[in-house]
Order: structure tokens, then sequence, then C-alpha cells
């Protein structure tokens, strides 16, 4: 999950019109930088307008344009009308990043962990903190096995990339100029456009040696 900032004019979205028009999705594809608000994958295949309160039948909810998040069909399929009262990541009050951990795992069999920070306990970041948990590692059917498996794969692909740059910034064998390319490729993994950005800035967070030469890129995420 990432920091989204939602135009205060919205497109039509009515009863009549629906709320899947071709003008809805691509401006909730702009404003969610192509990325699934949930699970952060970008360049959806399946999207889907997924509503964070769930509608229920209720059209004021249903179309209501403050509502509308731009989702991979699987997170959308996992939260359904079951998981309320979760973290906003439109609100500008809310503290996303400081809110939730994200711990990757050393296996892609082994389960990415999301823990809700000490200071910010409260019900919505821990409904936030299992709902992610379960789009990261949910695989009880076929079906979610696969998708699991799948989003998993480019999450260690990326992954892999980082422990490349870190090995290169923290090498004393590596020269200034290979050092700078490094952290300037780590720097865009650190975007909120970037997939998955929230993993990466908590690993490198979490990572005392490399944030000890990298804190300058950290730090404006901060």
């Amino acid at each position: 999950m990432f920091k989204v900032s939602r135009p205060t004019t919205p497109p039509s979205c009515t009863k009549s019109s629906g709320y899947n028009t071709a003008e809805i999705v691509k401006t909730l594809s702009q404003i969610f930088q192509g990325k699934c608000y949930l699970c952060e994958q970008i360049n959806l295949s399946d999207p889907e307008i997924e509503h964070l309160v769930p509608h229920e039948g209720d059209d004021e909810k249903k179309f209501d344009w403050n509502n509308l998040y731009y989702s991979c069909s699987r997170c959308n399929s996992i939260k359904g009308s079951k998981h309320k009262n979760i973290l906003d990541c439109c609100d500008s009050n809310t503290e996303i990043f400081k809110s939730l951990q994200f711990s990757m795992p050393g296996h892609p069999d082994h389960n990415i962990r999301v823990n809700v920070v000490e200071s910010y306990k409260n019900e919505a970041t821990h409904n936030t903190a299992a709902l992610l948990e379960r789009c990261y590692n949910e695989a009880a059917t076929g079906l979610r096995g696969i998708t699991r498996s799948n989003l998993i794969d480019k999450i260690f692909d990326h992954f892999c990339d980082l422990l490349i740059l870190r090995q290169i910034i923290v090498n004393i064998k590596s020269t200034s100029s290979e050092i700078q390319f490094a952290k300037d490729r780590l720097a865009v993994m650190l975007e909120s456009s970037f997939p998955f950005s929230a993993i990466w800035k908590w690993h490198l967070l979490q990572d005392e040696k490399l944030l000890d030469k990298t804190r300058d890129l950290i730090q404006p995420h901060l």
C-alpha cells in the first residue's frame, strides 16, 4: 500500500453511467500510477475497480468517487466485502508507510510479513495488515495458489535486483561511479511509482549496513 493523492474534481460517476466508465478507469489508473493500491503490482492485465468501503448494495457508496480504488483482480477478490475499516491511502492525514512494516522472506514459498508499527496500533492498521498479508500470501485454492506464485515471482525479481545493488553499494571493491549508479537505481525503487515500493523502503530500513550508506535516499520518504 502506498500514498495516493486523489484529485478533488472527480469524473462523472452516476448510477446510470456506472462506476467503470472509460474515463473513471483511466483516471484511477493515472492517480494510482498503474498499481494495485493493495499489493502494489504494476501494469495490471486484469485491473478492477474496488470499493474501499464495501457498498453492500448501497448506491451512495457504490458510486462515490472517493470510494473507488484501482486494484488487481486477486486483491479485489481477497478483500471482497469481508475486510472493513482499513487504512485509506488517499487520506492525507493517514501515515500509510509509517504505520505498516513489511518484511521479505528468504524463500519464495515463505510468507511476506506485514506488522503494525507500535506507535500506530489501532483497529484500522491491524485490519489493513491482516488484509495485506492475505493479499501477498493467500494460496488456499488452486487459482489463488497460481496468482500467489505469479505475484511472488514479480516481487522476488525486484528483490534480486535490490540485493545486487546492495552488494555494489556496500562492497569495498566498488568504485565511486559504480556505487553512485547503484544508489541511483535504488532511489528509483523507493519511489511510490515503483512496484512494491513499501517493501523496498522497509527492507532498506532494516538493513543496517545498507542504510548507513543510503540514508540520503530514504530520508525524503520518512
